[in-house]
């Protein structure tokens, strides 16, 4: 893996754990996109630029959707735990 700390607390946002928790929600993109309002090419954007920061995949595209990866897994389970945790503070 080529990611770090220091690299996912510079570039890793909010939108980017509450895509985490749609696709696992949703199970496609062309879901999460209609679920969100966004468009469809902006949810896979979103989902590379994500990737790109992890330095691997955290989805298998496979033929009834997207499968998270074992990163995927843990990064699912971080995602979940820091927007709980974020929700404590508003």
């Amino acid at each position: 893996m080529t990611w770090d700390a220091a690299r996912l607390a510079n570039r890793l946002r909010q939108r980017h754990l509450v895509l985490l928790e749609n696709i696992a929600r949703h199970g496609t993109l062309t879901r999460v996109a209609a679920a969100t309002g966004i468009s469809q090419p902006a949810a896979t954007k979103a989902l590379a630029e994500l990737e790109a920061i992890f330095g691997a995949p955290l989805f298998l595209r496979t033929g009834r959707g997207l499968q998270p990866t074992a990163l995927g897994e843990l990064a699912l389970v971080r995602a979940r735990r820091m927007r709980s945790d974020l929700a404590l503070w508003a």
